[in-house]
């Protein structure tokens, strides 16, 4: 999943908005600062559910 960055968007705005840390976000875009540019295009990683294996049936 891809994010354009919108102006006024923070690291933290995005991560909350897909439901990630922020650590989450920057480690899978390389970022190690917070500063972003508008226009740039950020990763979003997916989570996988995790499965129970007690629930199978």
């Amino acid at each position: 999943m891809k994010h354009r960055v919108l102006p006024g968007d923070t690291l933290e705005g995005i991560a909350d908005r897909y439901g990630l840390f922020t650590l989450e976000l920057r480690q899978a875009n390389d970022l190690w600062t917070r500063s972003l540019q508008t226009g740039e295009t950020l990763t979003i990683p997916v989570r996988r559910p995790q499965q129970n294996p007690a629930a199978k049936s």
